[in-house]
């Protein structure tokens, strides 16, 4: 079954020429179909000749056609593109050929064999990719590419107002995006770890009593958490208990008890810096920094199986 991607995925195509003319596809967004019905990846013929991607002939020629197995077109995928810097989200990177098609309303297609190949896992629900497959780690998040061709983001866009922001601070507008710093980062070489002593087993976790107000909060907490992929689902015999603590306004902030899990992690001791020695150093010191991180433990991604 072929399902588009929601929200809309977009390409931003820039090719590499060996001229230094301008690249008319600059700044320039595609529609991307995520499509498992398609055997390979395509692009519109148009695009191709409007950006002046390199092509060359298929050998041999495959044969394209509809679910009805009835043709599409003349029948045959003849040309393919130069191999294409191609580019999802900030650290996900390879270099793919696209068959050449007449497809003006999707102009790119990521078909079967590019899901297969990185046999992502996709959350229908939120219409988002949210984790890549253990080759991807290896391989795809830790080469960058040497000269961008291609880059994909997928993300929905935002149609709301640009923070208003001092002048000197405009290159750091996304720093602000509260929809940013709702989404959990990408997985790299530094994720945490949760390695677990030997012979142990996860703990059950205790139910806590919460009041009728604790109990609705629980609920907006859980969908909004779900919402933003920070927990998911889970049939996991494993559990930790789930409280509240009052802040000082007298709102509510969610405190979850991983005293359990703690007690059987492998412990990492690092020594804390020297209290005098870190003062000596800021010994002349005018300006401080000050830093408040929007959902600052959600930015810390937890290494892949460790979940």
């Amino acid at each position: 079954m072929s399902t588009p991607w929601t929200p809309e995925a977009v390409l931003q195509l820039r090719v590499h020429r060996p001229s230094k003319s301008p690249l008319s596809g600059e700044g320039r967004r595609f529609p991307v179909l995520i499509d498992s019905g398609a055997a390979v990846n395509l692009i519109d013929g148009a695009l191709v000749e409007e950006l002046g991607i390199s092509t060359s002939p298929c050998v041999p020629s495959l044969r394209i056609t509809a679910i009805d197995s009835q043709p599409i077109g003349e029948g045959y995928l003849r040309r393919q593109t130069e191999p294409l810097g191609f580019q999802v989200g900030l650290f996900h990177h390879e270099r793919l050929t696209f068959y050449m098609t007449s497809s003006p309303a999707n102009p790119v297609i990521l078909g079967f064999l590019w899901l297969r190949r990185h046999d992502p896992q996709i959350s229908w629900r939120m219409g988002e990719l949210t984790r890549w497959s253990p080759a991807c780690l290896r391989d795809c998040l830790r080469n960058p590419l040497s000269r961008s061709c291609g880059t994909c983001s997928v993300e929905e866009e935002n149609t709301g107002a640009h923070v208003r922001l001092p002048q000197p601070y405009a290159d750091f507008e996304r720093v602000f995006s509260e929809e940013r710093a709702s989404r959990l980062p990408e997985h790299q070489g530094w994720d945490c770890a949760i390695d677990l002593l030997p012979s142990t087993s996860l703990p059950k976790g205790q139910i806590y009593p919460l009041s009728l107000p604790e109990s609705k909060a629980m609920e907006d907490y859980i969908e909004g958490a779900l919402a933003a992929g920070h927990i998911r689902p889970s049939t996991s015999p494993a559990a930790a208990g789930f409280f509240f603590i009052e802040k000082k306004d007298g709102g509510l902030r969610p405190c979850i008890d991983y005293w359990g899990l703690n007690a059987i992690t492998v412990r990492y001791p690092y020594p804390l810096p020297l209290v005098p020695a870190a003062l000596e150093q800021l010994r002349g010191a005018r300006v401080f920094t000050k830093l408040d991180l929007r959902s600052a433990y959600n930015l810390i991604r937890i290494r892949e199986g460790d979940e």
